[in-house]
C-alpha cells in the first residue's frame, strides 16, 4: 500500500510540474507570475528530473539487480527509441507551427524569437542533419534531448547504486564538477541544459529512490529545521520580502551560484530543501483529498504524451501572444483550454495502454 501511495505521488507532482511548465513556456502569460520560479531559486526542471531519477530506480531496480546488464537496458533502449522520435517529431512540427504562422501575418518578431529559423534559411540540409544528431538543439525543444542522455548515462548509475549508492552519487558528483569547471563537455550547440551537470540531479533522484526502497528517508529534527528555514529564506529574497525590499533580490542573487544551464548549486539545495520539508510534513493524505488529484496524477501517468502536447500548445500560445495583445482573462482562457486538451490526451493514452495491457 504504502508502495502504491508512493507512485500515486511521484505521479501527481510530475503532472503538476508539467502544467507548470506549459504555463511558464508562453511569455507573459498571466498565470505565469505565480508559478514556483517566482518564489523560489530553483523550479519544475529540477523536479521532472529528480522525479525521473526516482522513477528510474522503481522502473528498473529489480531488473538490474539480476546484474545482466544487457537485458536489462533493453527497456531503456526502447525506451530512448521512443523519445528520440518524439522529439523530432514535435521539432518538425513546432517549426512548422512558427513558419507557417509568419508567412500568414509576416511578423518578423515570430523569426526573431526563434534564431534557429535563420539557420533553416541559410543551410536547411544542414540544420536537419544537425537536428537528427543533436548537435543543434532549440528553446523549449531541449528537454527530451536532456532526458535521452540521462537515460542513457542511467545502466551505469543504476548498477553503481546498486553496488553502493553513495559510490554512485559520488561519481556522478564527480561528472558535475567536471561539466562545471569545462574539464567535459558535450558538442551540442543551443542547449539550454548541460546534460553533464543535469545529471546531478538524476543521480540524487536514484540516490532518493534506492534510499526509500532501503531504509526510507528518515526525518531529523535538525536537518527539517534548516530546510524550513532556507525555504523561507529563498523565497524572502525571490520575492524582495514581499516587495518592502526592492533591491533585495538583486543584491544578493550575484553572490549566489544560480545557473540553471549548469545547474547551479544554490538551486540544488533549494530544490532539496524544498523537497524535504514536503516529504516529512506528510501532506499526503491532504492532497490526495484534492478533487483535481486524479486528474493531474493521470498527467504524470502519461508524461511524455501531455509534455509533447504541452510543448506544442505553448509554441501557439507565443504565437498568439505575439500576434495579439492578451489580457489577463484571455491568457486564463488559453491555459484552461490547454489543460483541458492534455488532461483529454492523457486519457486516450491511458486507454490505450490499458487496451495493449489486456491484449
Amino acid at each position: 500500500m504504502e508502495t502504491f501511495k508512493r507512485l500515486e505521488m511521484i505521479d501527481f507532482w510530475r503532472g503538476l510540474a508539467l502544467v507548470i511548465i506549459f504555463i511558464n513556456h508562453i511569455p507573459l502569460n498571466f498565470l505565469s507570475r505565480f508559478t514556483p520560479s517566482n518564489f523560489n531559486f530553483s523550479d519544475c526542471a529540477e523536479a521532472l528530473v529528480f522525479i525521473s531519477g526516482v522513477s528510474c530506480t522503481l522502473a528498473y531496480k529489480r531488473i538490474f539487480s539480476s546484474y545482466n546488464f544487457l537485458r536489462a537496458s533493453l527497456p531503456i533502449i526502447r525506451r530512448i527509441a521512443v523519445l528520440y522520435a518524439s522529439h523530432i517529431t514535435i521539432t518538425v512540427i513546432g517549426l512548422m507551427l512558427i513558419i507557417s504562422a509568419y508567412l500568414l501575418t509576416s511578423n518578423s518578431n515570430l523569426l526573431s524569437n526563434h534564431d534557429w529559423l535563420e539557420v533553416m534559411i541559410a543551410d536547411p540540409a544542414e540544420l536537419i542533419f544537425s537536428v537528427i544528431t543533436f548537435r543543434q538543439q532549440f528553446a523549449y525543444f531541449d528537454i527530451l534531448p536532456l532526458y535521452i542522455f540521462l537515460l542513457m548515462l542511467s545502466p551505469a548509475l543504476l548498477l553503481l547504486g546498486l553496488f553502493n549508492r553513495h559510490v554512485m552519487l559520488v561519481f556522478s558528483f564527480a561528472l558535475y564538477l567536471a561539466a562545471r569547471n569545462h574539464i567535459l563537455s558535450l558538442p551540442l550547440n543551443g542547449s539550454f541544459f548541460n546534460p553533464l551537470a543535469w545529471q546531478f540531479m538524476y543521480a540524487i533522484g536514484i540516490y532518493v529512490g534506492l534510499t526509500l526502497k532501503d531504509t526510507g528517508l528518515r526525518y531529523n529534527r535538525l536537518l527539517y529545521g534548516f530546510c524550513f528555514a532556507f525555504t523561507v529564506w529563498s523565497t524572502t529574497v525571490v520575492t524582495n520580502m514581499a516587495g518592502f525590499w526592492p533591491s533585495l533580490w538583486q543584491d544578493l542573487g550575484d553572490y549566489m551560484d544560480l545557473s540553471k544551464t549548469d545547474l547551479g548549486t544554490t538551486r540544488i539545495i533549494d530544490f532539496l530543501t524544498l523537497g524535504y520539508v514536503i516529504y516529512h510534513t506528510r501532506c499526503f493524505n491532504a492532497v490526495r483529498n484534492l478533487p483535481f488529484f486524479n486528474s493531474i496524477a493521470r498527467l504524470g501517468r502519461n508524461a511524455l504524451a501531455v509534455f509533447c502536447v504541452g510543448t506544442l500548445l505553448s509554441i501557439i500560445g507565443q504565437i498568439v501572444t505575439e500576434l495579439g495583445q492578451n489580457n489577463f482573462i484571455e491568457d486564463i482562457v488559453f491555459v484552461m483550454a490547454g489543460v483541458a486538451l492534455l488532461h483529454l490526451v492523457a486519457g486516450i493514452f491511458e486507454q490505450r495502454n490499458q487496451l495493449l495491457r489486456k491484449s
